[in-house]
């Protein structure tokens, strides 16, 4: 009998278990307040509990590293298994780019950070064409700054790079659509003679999660998707974030 019972409690956890034990490994990066990095390394916010609470429901699990954003899209294009929160839409990563989403379409501005005294003769589009402007490799800001191949690039892999730059008078403008990202590289170096720009570009973005459009996590892609969807319906998404004190809908500061 005790046979019997152990056996039967063994085919019952067996069959409880998840189809898929697999876990996924979720690429971190800085993005505050949706994506924060506490002192000791932890990440946290409501981008990473969405896709957790997705991949759970799909009876996979995340493993987070800190990682760049560079070398993020890097690991997608290589086909790599990993999975990348926070994308925006990019014609330039189509061949190689699975998304999933959006989660939320948000109202975001991109600013411009300039040294003190330039950022207020920083008006209008017509006054960057004359700047070396810092930009983030394989980030996307807005159409008319992207497509624009006259505009003088200084192209770096992080926002460190970015305000030392900008500090070290190598460039004279930096572009952002993560204001608050930006921000935070400056006080960490301690730079404060800057400011943002007259000049400001409010766009749509959708905020998607990526993976390798040909990798081995594309045959979980709709199952996670469906879980998105799902999510978004149900208002669990916007339940995550005004848990956070968020509105996921509107990004202006």
């Amino acid at each position: 009998m005790e046979f019997r019972l152990s056996a039967l409690f063994a085919c019952l956890l067996f069959l409880s278990r998840p189809a898929s034990a697999e876990t996924i490994e979720g690429h971190f990066r800085s993005r505050p307040p949706e994506m924060v990095i506490a002192a000791d390394g932890a990440p946290s916010g409501p981008i990473k509990d969405v896709i957790e609470a997705a991949v759970r429901s799909i009876g996979q699990t995340i493993h987070w590293q800190v990682v760049p954003f560079a070398r993020s899209l890097d690991a997608l294009n290589n086909g790599e298994p990993v999975l990348v929160p926070r994308l925006r839409i990019d014609p330039e990563r189509a061949d190689y780019v699975r998304y999933l989403g959006p989660i939320v379409i948000q109202r975001r501005l991109v600013k411009i950070a300039a040294r003190t005294a330039q950022a207020v003769t920083i008006r209008n589009y017509g006054d960057l064409k004359a700047l070396r402007i810092a930009t983030l490799r394989g980030s996307s800001t807005f159409a008319r700054f992207d497509d624009d191949t006259s505009i003088d690039r200084q192209i770096m892999t992080d926002d460190d790079g970015r305000v030392r730059l900008l500090a070290g008078g190598r460039v004279d403008a930096i572009v952002s659509s993560d204001p608050a990202t930006l921000k935070q590289a400056f006080e960490t170096i301690g730079f404060a003679d800057w400011a943002w720009a007259p000049y400001q570009i409010s766009i749509d973005a959708g905020n998607y999660y990526g993976i390798a459009r040909n990798g081995p996590l594309a045959t979980s892609a709709d199952a996670l998707d469906q879980a998105l969807q799902h999510m978004v319906e149900s208002g669990d998404v916007a339940r995550i974030y005004q848990a956070y004190g968020l509105n996921p809908d509107n990004f202006v500061d």
